[in-house]
């Protein structure tokens, strides 16, 4: 998986001129972009996605959606079902997303019971240049605090990538992968 943030930015940014801890800076990277993606409940880099929902048109917890790659139910039989796209559409102008019912279109029956929804997507930011910039500030304010190895420096660094976050970015929560 390709990070958000190179190697190469990340050593600029910290004044690193060095490669001794090249290791060490990519774990940096790694961590800061798992911190804001858990903080902010997105998903930074374009990665395929499984979530199971209860309804049809139930929020999806992903965000920013790509792309939708498939939809399945379980009919009131129990059986798996496909359902294709000339039913649903994808609104994900704004969060969260969700499947919307296409006009003229009827929802067919589907099994009671958690999961009967399963949604395959891709999510994420596809370039750096999309991922907003106060995410992106958080991340090298991270990568900072991480450097420092100062417990002082990560505490101020964490409440700066909050705040650089943005005050929408609490209360959502990743799928899981």
């Amino acid at each position: 998986m390709a990070e958000p943030i190179t190697l190469a930015l990340a050593k600029k940014h910290l004044r690193v001129d060095h490669s001794e801890e090249d290791d060490l800076i990519g774990g940096m990277i790694a961590d800061a972009r798992a911190w804001v993606e858990e903080y902010t409940g997105q998903t930074l880099v374009q990665a395929p996605l499984t979530e199971q929902i209860n309804g049809f048109e139930a929020q999806l917890l992903a965000w920013p959606i790509a792309s939708v790659t498939g939809v399945t139910y379980l009919d009131a039989d129990g059986a798996e079902q496909e359902l294709t796209d000339d039913v649903w559409e994808l609104r994900n102008a704004k969060r969260p997303a969700a499947l919307r019912l296409k006009s003229g279109a009827q929802w067919p029956t589907v099994r009671h019971g958690n999961g009967a929804i399963t949604v395959e997507l891709t999510a994420g930011y596809a370039t750096l240049d999309e991922i907003p910039g106060g995410i992106r500030r958080a991340m090298y304010v991270l990568l900072e605090g991480y450097y420092s190895r100062d417990a002082k420096a990560l505490a101020e660094a964490i409440a700066t990538a909050k705040r650089s976050c943005g005050p929408k970015s609490r209360g959502w929560r990743l799928p899981c992968r």
